[in-house]
């Protein structure tokens, strides 16, 4: 259960960024947020694999699966940004139906850091440093992963 205090820090940011407050709830009402928010389960990376890795029915080469996956989910939502630069669909129902693909691209992840014996808390850890160090050193910008 959230504190007094939690609730207000959480109504604090939510109502400073409203983008972050309309796509994660949809609502303006912080009676509505606030219990929205004590339902919602806030999963870890690594809780996340976990129960991805649980969900995974798949005979043959996983690695290779969860690759393609990754690869063929990626693809998708190229198609839905596709779709909506040519017209062919609305920013309501792109915002609609991106999370699920961006949830699938995180499952393939997931499960090919299952398969690969890595744990995506350190992978998101890792990258993370690593764009920090390239901030620190003005090398942000650019190509390839030497820079």
């Amino acid at each position: 259960m959230m504190t007094e205090s939690e609730k207000n820090k959480v109504l604090k940011f939510l109502n400073q960024n409203p983008t972050v407050k309309k796509r994660l709830f949809y609502s303006s009402s912080d009676t509505q947020l606030l219990s929205k928010l004590q339902e919602t389960t806030i999963l870890t990376f690594e809780e996340y694999q976990q129960k991805a890795l649980r969900t995974c029915n798949v005979d043959g080469d996983r690695i290779l699966h969860a690759a393609f996956g990754l690869l063929a989910e990626s693809g998708e939502i190229a198609k839905l940004f596709q779709k909506y630069q040519r017209g062919d669909m609305t920013w309501a129902e792109l915002m609609e139906k991106i999370p699920g693909e961006i949830g699938d691209v995180l499952w393939y992840v997931s499960d090919l850091c299952s398969q690969l014996e890595l744990v995506l808390s350190d992978v998101a850890t890792g990258n993370i440093e690593k764009l920090a160090d390239r901030l620190s050193r003005g090398k942000i910008r650019g190509n390839g992963d030497e820079r």
